[in-house]
């Protein structure tokens, strides 16, 4: 019994179906649609690509700006610039209302820099160290320190021009070997 309902089954599946009237040019103008939707898409796929291939070379140059910016930063990663500005106000009451004139500092209100310092230290490798330090007056400029150390093993090699106020404040040029 199972057979027989088995090879019936297998039967009507394997029939032909009922015949439909099959409209040939509404299949052919299906079938060129489709062929033009995928003519499309494939356009437009290309100009991905190309898009694609754009972006990629653009990337690349980028990371090729990048690594050169790196470098560049590394060499000054050490330095550090610091220092301070010294503003002043002075306001003459004797001076008529209308002076103006700062340049020569007749002026009834005068603002102006006195003194400004500059101390630049930079450290390009582990076993060099440079300062330059600067003092910027009204009239005058003045070096402070201006010396570049180098460590070799235990001992540091000092050379350059160092202001010392064990020996009174004198300003020097100064060449020093130091081992601890």
């Amino acid at each position: 019994m199972r057979l027989a309902v088995s090879v019936c089954l297998l039967a009507l599946l394997l029939a032909p179906a009922a015949s439909q009237p099959v409209d040939v040019e509404k299949l052919q103008s299906e079938i060129e649609a489709l062929k033009q939707l995928v003519a499309e898409k494939s356009a437009e796929l290309e100009k991905l690509q190309q898009q694609l291939k754009q972006l990629e070379a653009t990337l690349q140059s980028l990371q090729k700006k990048q690594q050169e910016a790196d470098k560049t930063v590394r060499k000054f990663s050490g330095l550090t610039v610091g220092g301070y500005i010294q503003m002043r106000y002075r306001r003459d009451t004797s001076l008529p209302v209308d002076a103006t004139k700062v340049a020569d500092g007749s002026a009834r209100e005068n603002f102006w820099i006195s003194r400004t310092r500059l101390d630049i230290r930079w450290t390009p490798h582990p076993k060099v160290f440079a300062r330059w330090h600067v003092d910027a007056a009204q009239t005058r400029l003045r070096t402070y320190d201006a010396y570049l150390e180098l460590k070799a093993g235990e001992s540091t090699i000092t050379d350059g021009a160092i202001q010392s106020p064990v020996d009174g404040g004198s300003f020097g040029v100064r060449f020093g070997l130091a081992h601890p």
